[in-house]
């Protein structure tokens, strides 16, 4: 019986590492706000779709994500991240929304948001 358990927690835990290195389109949204509110711009960078990189030049989107980051660290940093998505209508998109909760005294903040597949990995996408 004791042994029974003994490897039950293991495998619990490793399932739990596996669920948050995934790569669905939650956990992009996930990596995508923790990295700006860390201020890694390259991380954040590298959830973003080629499609939404190409729309602005690398320094316009580099002092985006550091004010944001700015935003996120006045509010105590982020709390929670909370991905709604709709229901799927093909394997290549997906919307829905996002909601940032804080550790200080601000609103949570709501968004729509838009993910793209490109080359097998989700990606925030431009909302167009």
């Amino acid at each position: 019986m004791i042994a029974a358990r003994s490897l039950r927690l293991p495998a619990i835990l490793a399932a739990l590492l596996l669920a948050g290195c995934s790569n669905g389109p939650e956990a992009t949204v996930e990596r995508f706000y923790r990295a700006v509110a860390a201020g890694n711009a390259e991380a954040a960078k590298a959830e973003m779709s080629v499609q939404l990189i190409g729309m602005l030049p690398p320094a316009k989107i580099s002092a985006m994500l550091a004010e944001q980051s700015a935003k996120y660290q006045k509010c105590g940093g982020i709390k929670t991240v909370s991905v709604a998505l709709n229901p799927a209508t093909n394997d290549l998109e997906r919307r829905g929304q996002v909601t940032v909760t804080f550790g200080g005294a601000c609103s949570p903040n709501a968004e729509k948001i838009k993910l793209v597949k490109e080359a097998g990995r989700w990606k925030i996408g431009a909302d167009k």
